[in-house]
């Protein structure tokens, strides 16, 4: 795919926000990349944001919307998924009917699967009562039920605390059925239906090992690289590197000049 030049050959930007979290926690990418592409879709999964919580919805079920959406958008198109939301996106690339021109998976569930994760945080004595509580309960809000848990699992040490309090207060629970959909590892992932392939990992990620993510990267036949931040990335004190790491992949010129500038300074 060519370097994105002008706004008439831009594509759609589509994102994919993860578990728990709601298409908000990809406010800064959005806004960022609002004046670089022709338009940005911030995608809202079931059960999430404003509506009812279902504990029963599935990673199909996810799959299904996403993949309605991305084929209702005509033109060019690029995705990005973050953790869960990277599942989602790499499963719609399974599908012959789901493509995307571009794909990049932020941080993204690796093929080991999230097993490993769960048993972690069920033996770590600050999560291991709202594990322990939202397996029981079916209610996974137990989780990330303190801003604590949502600065340990998602955030840098240095990160500003009214940035964990927003991300805290804005969190839901997450579907019971999708979060076991994310257990289990992906042995055959196949070709992914995308012409451009990236995974960005997160280098204090307390979800997801590196290794796992170039594991994963390799897998999808995806480029890699690797942020200097915690899993939520694109929240996280060192977000810009995120964008310019996308920014160098995709080819966007810098024609923007100042305006550009003026974001990445408005974000330091």
């Amino acid at each position: 795919m060519p370097p994105f030049r002008t706004l008439e050959d831009n594509p759609t930007l589509i994102t994919i926000h993860g578990a728990w979290h709601g298409p908000e926690s990809m406010a800064n990418l959005s806004h960022y990349y609002n004046d670089k592409f022709r338009a940005v879709v911030n995608l809202q999964l079931p059960g999430h944001g404003e509506e009812e919580h279902d504990p029963w919805l599935t990673i199909g079920d996810y799959v299904k919307f996403v993949r309605k959406e991305i084929q209702k958008i005509t033109g060019p198109k690029v995705a990005i998924g973050h953790s869960m939301g990277g599942l989602v996106l790499e499963k719609c690339l399974q599908t012959e009917d789901c493509s995307c021109d571009a794909a990049i998976f932020l941080a993204p569930v690796p093929t080991c699967g999230a097993l490993p994760l769960t048993f972690k945080n069920l033996l770590t004595p600050q999560f291991a009562a709202g594990g322990w509580k939202s397996l029981l309960t079916s209610n996974l809000r137990h989780m990330v039920d303190t801003p604590e848990k949502v600065k340990r699992l998602f955030f840098s040490e240095d990160t500003d605390q009214s940035v964990i309090k927003e991300c805290h207060q804005a969190l839901g629970s997450e579907s019971f059925l999708a979060y076991l959909g994310m257990l289990p590892p992906r042995l055959n992932i196949g070709d992914l239906n995308a012409d451009k392939k990236l995974l960005i990992a997160a280098q204090n990620d307390a979800l997801f090992s590196v290794w796992q993510q170039r594991i994963t990267a390799w897998q999808y036949g995806a480029v890699f690289d690797v942020v200097p931040t915690a899993h939520d990335a694109m929240l996280d004190t060192n977000w810009p590197v995120v964008t310019s790491i996308i920014d160098g992949w995709l080819g966007i010129e810098k024609q923007a000049g100042n305006g550009m500038r003026k974001l990445h300074k408005l974000a330091s």
